[in-house]
């Protein structure tokens, strides 16, 4: 699949160009409206995979979503970790190393939930390993 979405995503600027180069070179001149039109649709074509707008339309290969949004909630509080960190090194006021405190806390909540969420996907339930008998 994923083979099929890289082809799909490549061609679509070279159909793109393609499309104005035989625009150019079979519509003859006496249609320059024809032309034009089929110039500027092939300007779209290439701009679309330019773009990569064919992406939204292809299915995703993501199994993980709730994974991937704790990993990107996880990102936003390592940036407030380092303003915080910024901000109570500057001012050295108790208050700025509370929040210092309090968004260490939540990333400590948040690998909580990536340990949660890890091996599971939308589709299916956890696999929990088996427990092996140590004798």
């Amino acid at each position: 699949m994923r083979r099929l979405r890289n082809l799909i995503q490549a061609s679509i600027p070279i159909v793109g160009a393609i499309i104005i180069f035989l625009a150019l070179i079979l519509i003859p001149d006496g249609y320059a409206q024809a032309r034009l039109g089929v110039v500027v649709f092939g300007i779209l074509v290439l701009e679309a995979g330019v773009w990569k707008v064919a992406n939204r339309f292809l299915p995703s290969e993501r199994r993980y979503d709730d994974l991937r949004q704790e990993v990107d909630r996880f990102i936003l509080l390592v940036r407030g970790l380092h303003r915080a960190s910024l901000e109570a090194r500057t001012s050295g006021s108790d208050q700025a190393w509370e929040r210092v405190r309090e968004v260490t806390d939540t990333m400590h909540d948040s690998v909580d939930r990536l340990a949660e969420m890890a091996g599971r996907s939308e589709d299916d339930e956890l696999v929990i390993a088996p427990e092996t008998d140590e004798s």
